[in-house]
């Protein structure tokens, strides 16, 4: 890896933990109250964080890699489907 490439890793960390900040900051000057923060819990972990995922995979994954590494996405079907079931039941 490359200096550049370490540099703009640490930099988007860096930026995540920021957001972080100001979120938990927000929280405790009382910006935002219980319902709200399960609001955006929710909304982030049922709605922003798989968009999220689902447009990383559209940019990155094509034919040819699916073509090589086809293992990865059989187990994680199968994974989701195992937990569907068990959530299911």
């Amino acid at each position: 890896m490359h200096a550049y490439e370490c540099v703009m890793v640490f930099l988007k960390i860096v930026m995540i933990f920021l957001v972080m900040l100001v979120g938990w900051l927000a929280r405790r000057r009382g910006y935002f109250g219980g319902e709200m923060v399960r609001t955006l819990s929710r909304f982030v972990t049922d709605i922003a964080f798989p968009a999220l995922v689902l447009t990383y995979m559209i940019r990155t994954v094509d034919a040819k890699s699916l073509g090589q590494s086809w293992v990865c996405p059989l187990l994680a079907v199968g994974v989701l489907l195992l937990s569907h079931l068990l959530g299911a039941a």
